[in-house]
């Protein structure tokens, strides 16, 4: 009697101590039976997933709770689940192959070029370093100073020229609003007489006693650059006498009124600033030519050659809507 009655004490010790157990286990490991429920569902889930897939059909079950299968922590028991009946086909769960970790440290880097990189290469060539173009510098021009015609009397210069480029200035003494007066006066004297040129007193009587009809003061006026103007238009050539003073001068163009007179100078050509305003002026300069050499210019007349002194002139005569021009060389 006493030995069954030790038995019952014992086998209830042992339920307790095992209740007292499984306490401490969960105290111990609170989430055991979540990790068990969640790998308990995962596993379902991969069969349901592969039934699907093969058309094989299976009961379903509900699912229990988690509960602690065992108390020992080096004893896991898994939990029974409803399989397929043997004729079901194995499942496999699938595996994904690992690609074995690289130790990047070993290797080396290396960049390698696009194919657009590439290609732009190949089409966008290198670009020349372009140096930065040098200013030219300025040409110097040199200007030069030529006396023409100087006053024997007084040394005023009446005219001189200035060579700068490819210009040929003529310059020369400027003619006040009397001193025109006066010359209109003595011009008509001067066309009968020219030998009042040769006679500077005669000549300087004359133009005082002009002078004082036109009520022009004689203290005003150069007997000197009345005669140089008198002399270059009535006895030698008029607009170009003064370039014919130019000894390095050896042709003088005239290619029409308006234009301006081209001057060959040292074998080159340079433009002058004198032209002659109109049609007119340049016929009377042809004629006054043609008189100074004895000739006569006709209706049929188309061209006309003058020599005298040291001078060949070659003259085209103009015609209605043609105008003259001419072409004058020093033969000397």
């Amino acid at each position: 009697m006493k030995d069954e009655i030790n038995f019952v004490l014992d086998e209830k010790l042992n339920e307790l101590n095992s209740e007292i157990e499984n306490v401490l286990y969960s105290l111990k490991e609170p989430l055991a039976g979540e990790r068990i429920y969640i790998l308990n569902k995962f596993t379902k889930e991969l069969i349901k997933a592969h039934i699907k897939k093969s058309g094989r059909t299976i009961k379903k079950h509900q699912s229990q709770e988690a509960f602690i299968l065992t108390t020992n922590e080096e004893e896991f028991l898994p939990p029974e689940f409803d399989f397929p009946d043997q004729e079901t086909e194995a499942f496999e769960i699938p595996t994904f192959p690992i690609e074995p970790t690289r130790n990047l440290s070993e290797e080396s880097l290396s960049v390698q070029p696009r194919d657009f990189q590439i290609q732009k290469i190949i089409e966008e060539p290198k670009k020349e370093i372009i140096k930065p173009i040098e200013k030219p510098k300025p040409l110097e021009i040199t200007e030069e100073h030529v006396p023409l015609i100087t006053s024997q009397v007084t040394g005023e210069e009446m005219a001189s020229a200035t060579v700068k480029g490819m210009f040929y200035i003529v310059n020369e003494s400027k003619l006040e609003k009397s001193e025109i007066t006066m010359l209109n006066s003595l011009k008509p004297l001067v066309e009968k007489k020219q030998n009042l040129f040769q006679d500077k007193e005669k000549f300087t009587k004359i133009m005082n006693k002009l002078a004082k009809k036109n009520k022009i003061a004689s203290n005003e006026l150069s007997p000197s650059k009345l005669r140089y103007f008198l002399i270059k238009h009535l006895v030698n050539f008029g607009l170009i006498d003064p370039i014919l003073h130019d000894p390095k001068v050896t042709k003088i163009t005239c290619d029409g009124p308006n234009l301006k007179i081209k001057v060959q100078r040292d074998n080159t050509e340079l433009i002058s600033n004198l032209e002659y305003i109109n049609a007119k002026q340049l016929s009377d300069f042809v004629n006054y030519l043609a008189e100074k050499s004895s000739q006569k210019i006709k209706e049929e007349t188309t061209t006309l050659d003058i020599e005298f002194e040291s001078f060949r002139i070659h003259i085209t005569v103009g015609t209605e809507g043609l105008p003259s021009k001419y072409i004058l060389e020093k033969t000397i």
